[in-house]
């Protein structure tokens, strides 16, 4: 009968830990990709800042080169 109780208290004890183990197995794996998940958001504001800046630099240029062509009416 021992055995029994025995066997039975191991297996609660082995069921218990794994309900509590899962969060905190799944939090473990969150934290270990959270540093990939900032990289990828850093990757695409640094990708973004550059697109950008090229738009502004070209936005620019054009501008420059319309307003050269503008004459003045007093000579």
């Amino acid at each position: 009968m021992l055995h029994l109780y025995v066997t039975l208290q191991v297996a609660q004890t082995m069921f218990l830990d794994r309900l509590t183990d899962s969060p905190r197995r799944r939090r473990a794996e969150l934290d270990r990709e959270a540093g990939g998940i900032t990289l990828e958001l850093v990757s695409w504001f640094v990708a973004l800042l550059a697109l950008a800046g090229i738009v502004i630099a070209v936005v620019n240029q054009y501008a420059e080169a319309e307003s050269a062509k503008i004459i003045s009416p007093n000579p």
